[in-house]
């Protein structure tokens, strides 16, 4: 079997970050499984498989076959749509409003999320989010959503970045995801300098922590700026090298973040960053 987009690191729990020597060495690491996902779904198969080969139970063909789905296949997708379904006034209505009357406008495009979930090989809506008096304007789905994964690659690379023996302050990645505008690029490179200076060993957030996370498009001016809000769980963490102390421990709870972007060339990349107040995942 060939799990799509998976780590092989992930099977191992040793090797999954952010154990000591772990490590996420993806190669799809805008869109890869959790480790959860790898060893649930490897679980799944793996007893359907000792179970039918050692004791002909034939209860687990169908997940080697693909009719049953593995455990956690989910999908998200945002859905910029109008509206189509207006009320109108009924003969004798309480309103007293004549018959046929328009009760409310059309509106322009909104955005839903909706997650799907596989039920006897078949998508079926679970759950859409925000309702619907909170969901917002929107326009091209493509073109927002490439500043979404802008956000996944940023952390990405800061991530690998530190992941390295001597972090690498003109590290060629970095320029592709900080913009020079409001020296943020700037701002970073000195940053890993600092830390090597003082000894610190700085973990970035997770793989799993990105994927978990909830993020939305605030504003979107096409080929200019943009900015995002994102909630999640900030579980990297800065470590004393010399005594391995932990001087800033992963956190535990969801905090939302807001991250600006400005488009330089063909990329968005981030301009500024800022912690605010306590949220809700989900």
């Amino acid at each position: 079997m060939s799990l799509q987009e998976a780590n092989h690191n992930y099977y191992n729990t040793a090797w999954t970050p952010p154990s000591q020597l772990g490590e996420d060495d993806s190669t799809c690491p805008g869109h890869e499984l959790t480790s959860t996902q790898q060893r649930d779904a490897l679980t799944a198969y793996a007893i359907a498989f000792y179970r039918h080969e050692l004791y002909g139970e034939p209860n687990g063909l169908p997940v080697l076959t693909g009719q049953r789905p593995l455990p956690g296949a989910t999908a998200t997708v945002r859905d910029c749509y109008r509206n189509n379904l207006l009320g109108y006034a009924l003969a004798g209505n309480s309103l007293g409003v004549p018959e046929g009357m328009r009760l409310e406008n059309p509106t322009g495009p909104r955005l839903r999320i909706v997650t799907l979930v596989q039920d006897a090989g078949v998508w079926k809506i679970d759950q859409v989010n925000p309702p619907v008096v909170q969901q917002r304007a929107c326009g091209s789905i493509k073109d927002e959503q490439k500043v979404i994964d802008a956000w996944k690659r940023e952390q990405r690379v800061l991530r690998s970045v530190y992941s390295a023996k001597r972090p690498n302050p003109r590290d060629p990645r970095l320029t592709e995801v900080f913009a020079r505008q409001n020296n943020a690029l700037a701002q970073v490179q000195d940053k890993i300098r600092t830390n090597a200076k003082s000894g610190r060993v700085v973990r970035g957030t997770s793989t799993d922590a990105i994927r978990a996370a909830r993020v939305e498009l605030r504003s979107y001016e096409r080929g200019k700026t943009a900015s995002i809000a994102v909630c999640f769980v900030d579980d990297g963490a800065v470590i004393d090298k010399a005594s391995g102390a932990v001087l800033d421990p992963p956190s535990t709870t969801p905090s939302l973040w807001s991250f600006d972007f400005a488009a330089e060339g063909s990329a968005w990349k981030v301009t500024s960053v800022a912690k605010g107040e306590p949220c809700v995942l989900g």
